[in-house]
């Protein structure tokens, strides 16, 4: 069986050696790249994982991703990329995706691809066992990457979304016969999805992009105005709209100008568009209407109790006003977008019941009951 594997992943290494890419081993206990000229992969849950990696643009350094190879190794048609979050988890998103395709009784070859936005080395935000930055790696701001900012190092200057137009390219390049790819995105990295869809490029060829956007911790609104709940005719907290899990509940959404005074940077940043150039936010919110997307949260992401993460919640004033926490803020934009923002594919907000805030169980969670291409 590993001499077999072998062979298979010796043939994968020469198509992609054609391509620029590079895969490395990606052994269950060992993450680090081997010494060694040619690549291993490995077999974990039914799937074939090997790390990959392509040389972005300008000499803006490597960028790497896990992919797995799910229902056999033939030529997918579809692809599922899963976007980590704040802690660089991308092995954990990666066996998320392969549950979501379990889970969504997928049975044609698929592949799912994990990418990883590489922090300084040492950096707080890196969890502990996930594979480090290597020398000539792009490396982001643990929390920059997230709304797009430009990788770190000399020379700066490559965007993280960039970094995922690239990845998009070399699928498809890979891939001729690639059809379909879903991006989805789970807490930081639903706010890099949800940031990336104004600005994504265009896909190659005839190539369908889906995005699916999961339990971030803040929006990016496209214009001023907010959400602000009402309970008989006054505007009120959104706790007062209890219960919790069934929110607006008894309130009822409407959109207003929330004071600047209080809050002076509430619409810049990655919350809004203030200090965008007006060509880029038309045609931004032009993009987001045409985009086919779905959103999706925990029942349980709401409040302070277990598996709700609240202590890495942003709570800035810009972030409150979008809501008290991921449940509520995800309702109350997509309350925003019907009312602001119309799309050519309405967006449908699915609460996933018995989840809190965990990629593990969200995601496959959504797959079970919706089509992922």
């Amino acid at each position: 069986m590993a001499t077999r594997l072998y062979k298979l992943c010796l043939v994968t290494t020469l198509l992609q050696a054609s391509l620029a890419v590079t895969p490395w081993s990606a052994a269950a206990q060992n993450l680090s790249p081997p010494a060694q000229a040619l690549p291993q992969c490995t077999s974990h849950s039914s799937a074939q994982i090997c790390l990959q990696t392509v040389a972005l643009a300008h000499h803006g350094g490597n960028f790497s991703w896990y992919v797995a190879s799910t229902n056999g190794m033939g030529a997918p048609h579809a692809a599922l990329i899963v976007v980590h979050g704040y802690p660089h988890d991308a092995r954990y998103s990666l066996q998320a995706g392969i549950a979501a395709i379990k889970a969504a009784r997928i049975t044609t070859p698929t592949r799912v691809i994990a990418p990883i936005f590489q922090a300084q080395k040492g950096a707080h935000c890196q969890k502990p066992g996930e594979v480090s930055a290597k020398p000539g790696d792009a490396r982001w701001s643990c929390g920059g990457w997230m709304s797009g900012e430009v990788s770190l190092g000399n020379p700066p200057g490559i965007s993280s979304f960039h970094a995922m137009d690239t990845l998009v390219r070399q699928l498809h390049q890979q891939w001729p016969d690639l059809h379909d790819i879903t991006v989805a995105g789970f807490s930081a990295g639903g706010q890099f999805v949800q940031h990336y869809i104004g600005v994504a490029a265009p896909p190659p060829g005839r190539l369908n992009l889906r995005y699916l956007v999961a339990s971030p911790g803040s929006w990016l609104y496209f214009d001023a105005q907010r959400p602000v709940a009402f309970l008989n005719n006054k505007p009120v907290a959104d706790s007062q709209c209890s219960p919790a899990g069934s929110y607006p509940a008894r309130c009822q959404i409407t959109m207003a100008l929330p004071d600047a005074t209080a809050c002076p940077d509430y619409n810049s940043g990655k919350y809004g568009v203030a200090r965008w150039p007006l060509a880029k936010t038309r045609a931004a919110r032009i993009r987001y209407q045409q985009a086919d997307i779905s959103y999706m949260v925990g029942a349980q992401d709401s409040g302070t109790g277990p598996g709700t993460a609240s202590k890495r919640l942003d709570k800035t004033c810009a972030a409150m006003l979008q809501g008290s926490y991921r449940l509520q803020r995800a309702q109350n934009y997509l309350a925003w977008e019907r009312a602001r923002l119309p799309s050519l594919h309405p967006g449908t907000l699915s609460v996933i019941p018995g989840c809190a805030h965990d990629v593990a169980c969200v995601l496959p969670g959504f797959a079970a009951k919706h089509p992922l291409f």
